[in-house]
């Protein structure tokens, strides 16, 4: 276990926040100052519900970094902590056990613009993706291996998008859904949004395992009217239709809804057309859409 004195008590420098809605435990990631982050954590079904620090890691070499952008799975099992310097994916056992370092990349080029983790559906070779924006524009996505028969894990590049001259990401957002229902069972649903720079949204579609199926272009690109104002905040949100008739089956809908200047826009995932344009004077800085 990393100990930091006052590392607690030094203000929070990033935050990521994740919901196991099946275990009714919240997740929640801090960065702090001297490269260090702590993850939390709240269980509804507590009589008291309250906060409790379960995690507690070092993402840089030097006390000088701060930790800048952080990311946390929604079981609270994958943290993505990133410093001016260093980029760093943890394994976080859940018997209590020392978290695991899985990836780490250093140097000035790594320096992050926004990341994502999703949990990965049962079956998949990988339990894990993360979507990882740079700031020089390029787009990766790393997989984090299911546990070995050892319960090792291990974790790695699994595709990488130059995006050569493409303005720099300012947000990106990766979600896993199964769809099943006790009626239907399609396809496990994987996507990757991200906005950029200059406002445009993209989206791609992933396998289960992660592995990008559109490496060439994303499979739609919404561009606002006016170009200019990045995108400040994503959000994506799965929920089943309900049938309308009784012979009818119940269908799955992806939404997202992104913020740009003063502006909230809210698209259908499987179109990227537009679906709600609401205006907020301040501008929205964050969403979540639950």
């Amino acid at each position: 276990m990393v100990s930091v004195e006052g590392a607690g008590a030094s203000g929070a420098t990033a935050v990521s926040l994740a919901a196991d809605r099946v275990g009714g435990t919240t997740f929640l990631a801090l960065g702090h100052h001297r490269g260090v982050a702590s993850l939390w954590l709240l269980r509804s079904e507590d009589p008291s519900p309250q906060w409790q620090r379960t995690a507690l890691v070092k993402a840089s070499h030097h006390d000088w970094e701060s930790v800048k952008q952080v990311s946390v799975s929604s079981d609270g099992r994958v943290l993505l902590a990133c410093t001016e310097d260093n980029i760093v994916l943890f394994s976080l056992p859940s018997n209590g056990d020392e978290p695991q370092e899985l990836h780490r990349l250093h140097g000035a080029d790594s320096q992050v613009s926004a990341a994502s983790v999703s949990v990965l559906p049962n079956g998949a070779t990988n339990s894990h993706i993360v979507a990882v924006a740079f700031r020089s524009g390029a787009l990766e996505g790393w997989a984090v291996k299911v546990p070995d028969a050892l319960g090792s894990v291990k974790a790695g590049v699994s595709w990488r998008l130059p995006r050569a001259g493409k303005p720099g990401l300012s947000d990106v957002v990766v979600a896993a859904a199964a769809l099943l229902s006790s009626e239907v069972s399609l396809a496990t649903a994987v996507l990757l949004v991200a906005g950029d720079a200059q406002g445009t949204t993209s989206l791609w579609r992933l396998s289960a395992d992660g592995e990008l199926l559109s490496a060439a272009s994303p499979e739609w690109e919404f561009q606002p009217k006016r170009l200019g104002e990045p995108v400040l905040s994503l959000a994506l949100h799965f929920r089943w239709l309900a049938a309308r008739e009784p012979d009818e089956q119940a269908l799955p809908q992806w939404s997202l809804a992104f913020s740009s200047g003063q502006e909230v826009i809210a698209l259908s995932a499987e179109s990227g057309a537009e679906l709600h344009r609401g205006s907020h004077a301040g501008g929205i800085m964050a969403l979540s859409w639950t």
